[in-house]
């Protein structure tokens, strides 16, 4: 895979339409950029970075409308009450797993994902990176080759088991913490109604969404998304934004509307016992991290019926090196959980 750059800053057009995909061209000069920060520096509390190190990780590039007013709108809509540039990158970081969808379908413009409400990983972490940078905080790509197995999850038998190859480049997003001068990884692919484990970022450490054996090496960062060979990646494989709406989007959808139980079974049934475990795990230990003294708070999905489980709320369980499995899922119907670490 060729790190994404200035080839990349002309989309093929022709590819596109053949592809069912419109793009809008949105382009800011470096010193409307600068503006534009100095404009955001006055409405957030954290001091927007305007140095050049930086500046690539805080303009508009290709697929990634930072600035944008619907982009710069909502973003500002989302950070509202934070106080550093992580408690707004982590307000930003929910936003995308609650509100903005996984759909398997070419890549799009962010303000397209944010009117439609859903995308690809690489067009999820487009739009993460466009909100990032709207307010002043630096966004980056991460990329990962990975089997491909780490989207048989929402993808009919059928037609993952046509699809060419063995494995995929994984796209996720960077938060620069402005306070620490940190980059974090923080990887919102999957939205909340996939997910039947904890899915949470703690704002400290990076958070992949693969197992480590999935994934087969890290191939870098940039400030530009490599649209052109994602194009063709899709022509390839024959995945139209027609054919993805008629053939996989209903199958996303029906997993939406499972059980907590039912998930984990189709997580089971999909990546076999040890990477459903192996998931599950690793998700669980990514928010706790090296504490060991947890408190216990249960989230649950909107469709749960917290009645059903007042006596387990009400217990104030507390954990000590917890060991986390599907069956544990499955029993609590626990899809998301936040800690509160001593």
């Amino acid at each position: 895979m060729k790190m994404a750059g200035k080839m990349d800053e002309v989309i093929d057009l022709g590819l596109a339409e053949e592809l069912g995909v419109e793009y809008e061209p949105y382009k800011m000069s470096d010193d409307e950029v600068i503006e534009a920060l100095r404009q955001i520096n006055k409405e957030v509390p954290w001091e927007v970075p305007v140095s050049k190190e930086l500046l690539p990780y805080l303009r508009p590039t290709i697929l990634c409308e930072a600035h944008h007013p619907e982009i710069r709108e909502e973003a500002l809509r989302i950070v509202e009450g934070a106080e550093t540039s992580i408690d707004a990158a982590m307000m930003i970081f929910y936003y995308m797993i609650s509100r903005i969808k996984y759909a398997m379908e070419p890549p799009k413009t962010s303000p397209d994902a944010l009117r439609t409400r859903k995308g690809n990983c690489f067009t999820k972490a487009g739009l993460q990176i466009a909100l990032l940078r709207s307010v002043g905080i630096p966004g980056r790509y991460s990329f990962d080759k990975t089997l491909l197995k780490v989207i048989k999850i929402v993808v009919p038998r059928e037609i993952f088991e046509k699809m060419p190859g063995k494995f995929t480049i994984h796209q996720s997003a960077d938060a620069y913490h402005i306070e620490r001068r940190k980059w974090i990884q923080c990887d919102t692919t999957f939205d909340e109604g996939l997910m039947p484990f904890p899915y949470n970022w703690n704002g400290k450490t990076d958070l992949l969404l693969l197992c480590p054996w999935w994934r087969l090496g890290h191939v870098g960062k940039s400030p530009y998304f490599p649209v052109n060979e994602l194009l063709g990646r899709f022509k390839q494989r024959g995945f139209t934004k027609d054919f993805c709406a008629r053939e996989i989007d209903p199958f996303t959808e029906h997993l939406r509307t499972l059980s907590i139980q039912e998930l984990c079974k189709h997580y089971k049934r999909t990546l076999g016992r040890r990477d459903a475990d192996s998931f599950a795990h690793i998700l669980y230990f990514h928010f706790v991290g090296h504490f060991r003294d947890v408190h216990y708070n249960p989230l649950f999905r909107y469709d749960t019926n917290l009645e059903d489980l007042s006596d387990l709320q009400e217990s104030g369980l507390r954990i000590f090196e917890p060991k986390y499995s599907v069956e544990k899922f499955e029993e609590w119907s626990v899809s998301g959980i936040p800690f509160e670490v001593e």
